[in-house]
């Protein structure tokens, strides 16, 4: 996808990847968020986590994801 078809996004996007993911994972996003105008800062990082972040650590994966449903 280019960065052209992602910068049209117009929703909110919520960016998480997990503390011990593959770095390629970290680096599309932050690839993505480059793209996106507006955005807000580095992705969520899930602690204790690997690319499976809602199963390895999913309290953290679900206060992030709910956070985020709940505008904060």
């Amino acid at each position: 996808m280019s960065c052209e078809t992602i910068g049209k996004f117009r929703f909110p996007n919520l960016m998480l990847t997990g503390e011990t993911s593959p770095d390629r994972f970290g680096q599309m996003l932050r690839a993505m968020r480059d793209c996106l105008p507006g955005s807000v800062g580095e992705p969520t990082i899930i602690p204790n986590a690997a690319h499976g972040m809602n199963r390895d650590n999913p309290k953290a994966f679900n206060a992030a994801v709910l956070g985020f449903l709940s505008g904060r």
